[in-house]
């Protein structure tokens, strides 16, 4: 979850940032990944994975660990997911530079009008 759907990983994080030992219960998980449009919460390894993590939480019999080849995987999975976010949100990025353009100019005009 950590590497295919960080954007979700961050808030279920968030959610139980102020524990002891920070580690969320998987009706949380399933919440915040079923209200997201990320598809990989719809994988059958996803589904695997929460299988085991309700079974045996946040022990698991095999380590996972992130080499190389791995980590190249999970950052273009991440870049294509990117790529489509934009690419289906264009005008709404679009609006929004065009609004912050126009805020931060006007914040500057409004500056140099009280000196």
């Amino acid at each position: 979850m950590k590497y295919e759907m960080p954007v979700v990983y961050g808030i279920v994080m968030e959610s139980c940032k102020d524990r002891t030992f920070p580690h969320p219960s998987p009706q949380v998980i399933e919440l915040v990944s079923r209200a997201s449009k990320d598809p990989t919460y719809r994988k059958p390894k996803f589904r695997r994975c929460m299988d085991e993590y309700i079974a045996t939480g946040i022990c698991c019999k095999r380590a996972k660990v992130l080499t190389p080849e791995l980590k190249a995987y999970y950052e273009s999975i991440r870049e294509k997911k990117m790529e489509a976010f934009i690419a289906k949100n264009q005008k709404k990025i679009k609006r929004f530079k065009k609004d912050l353009f126009n805020n931060a100019f006007k914040n500057e005009l409004q500056k140099f009008d009280s000196q």
